[in-house]
């Protein structure tokens, strides 16, 4: 049976978890976990690095692997990020449809949300999460699914949590130092 890794990696500790899903309980079986906590060292120009230090965040993941006391050949790792360089906001687009009214397509909500993450990520960073959390057009307001209803224009409210690009690569390649493959990463 596949073994599930989790991995909650933050500014302060390293949080493992292996589990393993329990078809009899519907759900996962725990087969151990680990908390480390992180090393802090700056570097000689006082700055902070971690998590950027690519190998002692990769050697913080192993000893977390290894302090579960499960030992396996695992290939996948679902990473959550609880940094502070995470950026969490709010950001409204618009787009327009056309003249007339029109039925709104999943390609025009795709759109809108293409706007919204150009309005709210710079170069530097990536999108850990979007969230889309309600739209309007020509006579309805507050919905959070317009697909069928007829607008000129769209406009939208979205939850978006993004990350340093630095930050994400970093992370990425730690993993991948430990042997593992980043399945998913989300915030905590």
């Amino acid at each position: 049976m596949t073994s599930i890794i989790a991995l909650d990696i933050g500014s302060t500790k390293v949080a493992c978890v292996i589990a393993q899903p329990h078809e009899d309980l519907g759900g996962y079986q725990m087969l151990g976990s680990s908390l480390l906590t992180v090393p802090r060292a700056a570097s000689s120009d006082g700055a902070d690095h971690w998590p950027l230090d690519v190998l002692s965040l990769g050697r913080v993941i192993e000893q977390a692997l290894e302090a579960t006391g499960v030992s396996g050949d695992w290939v996948e790792a679902h990473v959550a990020l609880s940094h502070p360089s995470l950026r969490s906001e709010t950001v409204h687009a618009a787009i327009p449809l056309a003249d007339e009214p029109v039925t709104v397509r999943s390609s025009h909500v795709e759109r809108l949300t293409q706007a919204a993450m150009a309005q709210a990520l710079g170069i530097d960073r990536d999108v850990l999460l979007i969230e889309r959390l309600e739209c309007a057009g020509n006579g309805f307001d507050g919905v959070r699914d317009p697909q069928g209803l007829s607008a000129t224009r769209l406009r939208g409210a979205f939850h978006i949590v993004s990350i340093p690009t630095t930050v994400r690569r970093a992370v990425i390649q730690s993993v991948e130092s430990a042997g593992l493959e980043v399945a998913s990463m989300t915030h905590s």
